[in-house]
């Protein structure tokens, strides 16, 4: 699943989350509904997250594993991707998992390492 179509979903069920708070506070004639709404909205968002960080721990597995390719440390990625701090890379390593940058950031990361490594093929 893309990332795109999950967030779409959770747009979805963001917006069934407020459907349901709406009717449970403003529309009592209606509260199985509403809970039954909510309860809905719950899972579907425990899903969501945790496909979510899923696909987020895989990707930073995958950006990882290209910089040891290339002896590449916190300290190199972070000038990669200046946002974020030494520590802040350290701490998104998958043996960690502390902290996770923003998927558009994992996606630089990712391609800049993988021309590194084809430059480095190339030159060989």
């Amino acid at each position: 699943m893309k990332t795109h179509q999950i967030m779409w979903l959770w747009a979805s069920a963001t917006v069934l989350g407020l459907i349901a708070l709406y009717l449970i506070l403003f529309r009592t004639g209606y509260p199985w509904l509403a809970w039954a709404a909510y309860l809905v909205w719950l899972i579907a968002n425990q899903v969501i997250c945790r496909k979510v960080i899923r696909l987020r721990r895989r990707a930073l597995a995958t950006m990882w594993g290209l910089a040891d390719q290339i002896d590449y440390g916190p300290a190199d990625i972070q000038r990669l991707a200046p946002q974020y701090g030494v520590i802040d890379w350290q701490h998104s390593r998958p043996e960690h998992s502390l902290f996770s940058p923003s998927s558009k950031t994992i996606v630089f990361v990712t391609t800049k390492l993988q021309s590194l490594i084809d430059t480095r093929a190339a030159l060989g």
